[in-house]
């Protein structure tokens, strides 16, 4: 029998699994991690039965793929790095007691089942044929659109520029490949921060309209000079961010690259190879100037790896520190804390609930973290913000709604001829994807800047379009 790579992939991840689970079910000495075994038994199961199927497709569904990676780090790799660095703490003053311990691996391990069941059921709903109507398939030029000039993004990008001239304070937040805006101290104000999100939107228009162009070129002479042109835009808008987050720009080198390949197809694959070294360069880059050295200060690479892995996927000792979280929190915050976590991250809505008397749940958790306010601060997991507001059994209903969101916006990407709205669409369905190391201030906050600020600019473009062509 001949194994096709995903077969292959397959095999190694349940063997990985396999391997692990029985490494952390004999070598784990540490009170309240006795099930911690169960995380990799877990994720076999989720990921033969649902997760891998979920890739049997003809196209490429980067939420899915994103979504079994961080699962994998979470749920096999955290827990052999744990046992095998014997690193069972974490960064918190306070260690969290045994019995949370052993309830957070539970809960985890309750949280991965339900979303597995959810996604099947999505699945087995949406049984769609593999060619999608005007999805990359059959008609070359299905991003065109209607034809004429973006009016209404010149304008806006000319506005962003005003605003610049206006607030140039805005620029010390926006970095070209180099983090200069690390070490900013002060608080930008609602004006700046609209300026920045502006600088940010109007960076992306650009790489869109550009390559948009070089491509119809491309498409008349087949010159390869367009597909280098292409490369050279594309590596501008990844070069281009805001302040160190790392997924961020991951995320923004994925989508530019993806946008390359759907466009030119196969013949840009040599150039991803030097897309990703030149990726792989910057991000080395914001980590050594973001001084990550990690819990231990650089003396035990192995530890700093497992702390990490913690921290940005959302595992076992994070998870336990937002269910004593619970110790914390009066009973009358809860409705107000709520609604903050929901509101206050929306652009455009903040300005309005900002000054009410409520706080996020992450600042109640980084208060359980650090036992004080401390600038340092933590990621409140997803399922550690459910529990919070939920208890157990309703713990995983945010990470189930976000879940739905991607499938909704996944049915209008398969319907959308533009290429801007496939480029943002695509952008907030990946960041849908670390769902598990995230929580819905982080998820909110993304998607009104990247998708909500997005779409008004592109229906004023569209109106200003429509009336120049009926003129």
């Amino acid at each position: 029998m001949v194994l096709n790579h995903k077969s292959i992939v397959s095999f190694l991840i349940v063997s990985i699994s396999l391997l692990t689970s029985v490494i952390v079910f004999f070598y784990t000495n540490y009170e309240g991690y006795e099930l911690l075994f169960l995380h990799p038994l877990t994720y076999i199961f989720v990921y033969s039965l649902v997760l891998s199927k979920t890739l049997n497709r003809d196209r490429l569904r980067l939420f899915f793929i994103v979504l079994i990676f961080i699962s994998f780090l979470r749920y096999v790799l955290l827990p052999l790095l744990i046992v095998i660095s014997e690193h069972y703490g974490g960064r918190s003053f306070r260690e969290p007691n045994s019995e949370t311990i052993f309830i957070a691996i539970l809960l985890m391990n309750y949280e991965l089942i339900v979303y597995a069941l959810f996604i099947a059921y999505k699945e087995s709903k949406s049984k769609r044929k593999t060619a999608q109507k005007n999805y990359m398939h059959g008609n070359k030029n299905w991003f065109i659109g209607k034809k004429g000039i973006d009016l209404g993004y010149i304008l806006f990008i000319m506005l962003t520029i005003v605003g610049i001239s206006l607030y140039p304070s805005s620029l010390f937040n926006i970095n070209f490949i180099f983090p200069t805006s690390l070490d900013l101290e002060y608080e930008t104000s609602l004006i700046e921060n609209l300026v920045i999100y502006s600088i940010l939107i109007s960076k992306q228009l650009i790489f869109i309209m550009i390559v948009r162009k070089l491509y119809l070129r491309y498409l008349n002479n087949g010159s390869l000079l367009y597909i280098y042109l292409s490369f050279l835009v594309a590596l501008f808008n990844i070069l281009i961010y805001s302040g160190t987050n790392r997924s961020d720009i991951l995320i923004s080198a994925l989508i530019s690259f993806l946008v390359l390949y759907k466009l030119y197809g196969k013949v840009t694959k040599k150039y991803m190879v030097l897309g990703a070294l030149l990726l792989f360069i910057i991000i080395n880059i914001v980590t050594q100037a973001r001084d990550h050295m990690g819990i231990s200060r650089g003396t035990d690479k192995l530890i700093d790896t497992a702390d990490t892995v913690q921290v940005y996927t959302g595992g076992v000792y994070n998870v336990s520190i937002a269910i004593e979280t619970n110790e914390i929190i009066p009973d009358d915050e809860y409705l107000g804390m709520l609604f903050f976590d929901i509101f206050r991250p929306m652009i455009g809505v903040n300005i309005f609930v900002k000054d009410l008397p409520f706080q996020y749940s992450n600042i109640f958790f980084n208060k359980r973290m650090w036992l004080s306010i401390d600038r340092r601060s933590q990621i409140l997991p997803m399922i550690g913000q459910g529990f919070l507001y939920f208890g157990f059994f309703l713990a995983p209903i945010f990470g189930l709604l976000f879940i739905n969101l991607f499938y909704f916006l996944e049915r209008k990407l398969h319907d959308t001829n533009s290429l801007e709205i496939y480029y943002f669409l695509s952008l907030v369905m990946v960041r849908l994807g670390f769902l598990m190391g995230q929580n819905t201030m982080n998820m909110i906050n993304d998607m009104s800047m990247n998708l909500v600020l997005f779409l008004i600019v592109y229906y004023f473009n569209k109106f200003i379009k429509e009336i120049v062509l009926k003129k």
